[in-house]
C-alpha cells in the first residue's frame, strides 16, 4: 500500500518446506528383534524414512526514501512458525555382524555395540522478530549505513511420538523441552558502517569504519551451552587511482576473542574414547568454530 510517493507499507505471507528422506542406516543395521528394540525405545519415532520440515512466515513491513532519495529505512516484523525440524543423531544398538564388521574372520562381532545414524523430526519452533535498517547519505561525501534486529524464538511443541533430542539424553526420557529457547537464535544483532570519501588530484581516497554485534545464544535445546556475544570493529584506508588502489587495514581492532559459532556434536574426544567400555555417542560435546584474531597490514591492487 503506497501512503505517498515516499512511503509504503506492506503484508506478505509465505510457506516454505525442506524435503523429507531416507535412513538406509536405519534400513540396514536393524538386523534383529533386541536391536529394533533398543532403538525404538531409546530414539522414538524414527524409521526408515524423515518427513519435510515446513515454515510458515508471516511479514508485516514500512519503507521509506526522503526526498532526494539522500535516507532510505525499512522496518519489517515478522512471526515465523517452523514445524517438524529435521535433525540428525545417533542411535546405540546391541553388535551384530552386519554392522561391526568382523575383521578377523571368526565370524564374531569385534565391538560390544553399534552406531546407528538417523535423520528425523523433532521440535516446532515460533520465531518472532523486528528487523530495521538505513541508509543515509548524510553530506556528498559521508554515508551512514546501520541495522539491527531482535529475534525471540521459542520450542513451541514437539511430537508425541517423538523426543526433544539432546533435552532427552541430558535430562531424561520423556522430560518436555516446551518452552526452551530455540537453538541458534541470537536474540540482538546489530550493525553501524560510516564510508567517508574525498576526490583529489591522485584518485579517490577513502575511509571506512565497521561495527558489527552478534548477541549471544544457545548452541542446542538444553540451553545449557552459551556462545558468547561479540563485537567485532574494522578498519579501512585507501586510495582508487585509474589502475591502481592501495589500502590500509585492521580486521577485529579491539582484538575480540568470542567465538564466531558452536556446533553441538557427539564428543570424539580421547578421554571419552578410552574411559567408556562402550563408544557412546550420546556423549556431547561443543564444536566452537575460532574467530581470526586482530589483523593489520597494506594491500595493492593493480587492474589490468
Amino acid at each position: 500500500y503506497d501512503m505517498s510517493d515516499n512511503v509504503m507499507m506492506y503484508l506478505n505471507y509465505s510457506e516454505g518446506t525442506l524435503p523429507g528422506g531416507f535412513n538406509p542406516e536405519v534400513a540396514s543395521k536393524l538386523t534383529t528383534a533386541e536391536q529394533i528394540s533398543t532403538f525404538n525405545n531409546d530414539t522414538p519415532g524414527i524409521t526408515e524414512t524423515f518427513g519435510e520440515e515446513t515454515l510458515k512466515n508471516y511479514e508485516f513491513g514500512w519503507k521509506m526514501t526522503s526526498e532526494g532519495g539522500s535516507l532510505n529505512a525499512n522496518v519489517a516484523i515478522f512471526h515465523m512458525e517452523r514445524s517438524d525440524q529435521i535433525y540428525s543423531g545417533f542411535g546405540v544398538i546391541p553388535a551384530d555382524i552386519n554392522c561391526s564388521g568382523d575383521d578377523d574372520g571368526d565370524g564374531v562381532p569385534n565391538t560390544e555395540t553399534c552406531t546407528v545414524a538417523f535423520s528425523g523430526n523433532g521440535t516446532s519452533s515460533k520465531i518472532d522478530g523486528i528487523e530495521f535498517d538505513m541508509a543515509w547519505a548524510a553530506t556528498p561525501n559521508l554515508t551512514i549505513q546501520s541495522g539491527f534486529a531482535y529475534t525471540k524464538a521459542r520450542i513451541s511443541d514437539f511430537p508425541e511420538s517423538g523426543d526433544c533430542g539432546d533435552y532427552n539424553d541430558v535430562f531424561g526420557a520423556g522430560a518436555s523441552c516446551e518452552g526452551q529457547t530455540a537453538a541458534r537464535y541470537p536474540k540482538w544483532t546489530g550493525s553501524l558502517v560510516a564510508t567517508h570519501t574525498q576526490n583529489t588530484s591522485m584518485g579517490e581516497m577513502y575511509m571506512r569504519g565497521e561495527i558489527y554485534h552478534t548477541g549471544n545464544y544457545y548452541d542446542e535445546v538444553t540451553n545449557l551451552t552459551e556462545i558468547p556475544s561479540a563485537t567485532e570493529i574494522n578498519l579501512r584506508a585507501g586510495l582508487r587511482m585509474d589502475n591502481l588502489s592501495l589500502e590500509a587495514y585492521v580486521s577485529n581492532l579491539t582484538d575480540e576473542n568470542a567465538p564466531t559459532g558452536g556446533n553441538n556434536i557427539s564428543d570424539t574426544s580421547a578421554y571419552v574414547r578410552n574411559t567408556t567400555f562402550a563408544y557412546n555417542f550420546a556423549v556431547e560435546s561443543v564444536h566452537i568454530h575460532l574467530r581470526d584474531k586482530r589483523e593489520f597490514g597494506l594491500r595493492a591492487t593493480y587492474n589490468f
